[in-house]
């Protein structure tokens, strides 16, 4: 997938979430409220994105309302706190082997911390593909989430760069102004991963 589908996506994302937006405005407050309790974060995550798929969906975007988030939100209860709690702990390792490393006054030891940064890369771009793919593979086992989020970052690694990129500034931005796109934001980001998932699949079944 060139880099250049990645502005693609932004723009579908951005001419989805202005048609839907009072929905997406309702979930992404919802997301916030039971994001404020780490008990209740995973599966408002899920519910999120469970949203976000049947919106990308021609079939079922025009038929999706906020009774939906809640749908998602009891499905995926305890497997989204297993996909959360792995994601969780895989990060934390990489970050203490990160920061290991960068206290070895060894030079050898040191130069271990190219190969584990450019992990950490590949991590962050696995992330836009985890929820997506939880919500949209039929085979909810969490090995398999992150084995296929792995085959894409790194298979598609220009385009899921300038994604990050694109999504990343676009969530600075937003929270610099602190103005009224905070309150779609989050919905936003759903919609454009779940978008960015679909077309890579796309992609490959021609």
């Amino acid at each position: 997938m060139k880099a250049e589908a990645a502005w693609l996506v932004l723009a579908a994302s951005a001419r989805l979430t202005f048609r839907r937006i009072e929905l997406l405005i309702v979930v992404n407050v919802l997301w916030w409220l039971l994001s404020l309790s780490v008990l209740t974060w995973p599966p408002a995550t899920a519910g999120l994105y469970h949203v976000a798929r049947r919106l990308a969906n021609p079939e079922e975007s025009e038929q999706t309302t906020w009774h939906h988030f809640f749908e998602g939100f009891r499905s995926y209860w305890g497997r989204s706190w297993k996909l959360v709690a792995v994601d969780m702990a895989l990060i934390a390792i990489l970050v203490v082997t990160f920061l290991f490393y960068l206290n070895r006054s060894q030079w050898v030891l040191r130069l271990l911390l190219v190969p584990v940064f450019y992990f950490m890369i590949l991590w962050g771009g696995m992330q836009l593909y985890l929820f997506p793919l939880f919500i949209e593979q039929e085979d909810k086992r969490i090995r398999l989430v992150f084995k296929n989020a792995f085959i894409l970052a790194t298979g598609n690694p220009s385009f899921t760069f300038l994604l990050g990129f694109l999504l990343t500034a676009v969530t600075i931005i937003a929270t610099v102004l602190a103005g009224p796109v905070l309150f779609v934001l989050i919905s936003f980001l759903a919609v454009t991963q779940t978008l960015a998932l679909q077309k890579l699949l796309a992609s490959q079944c021609h």
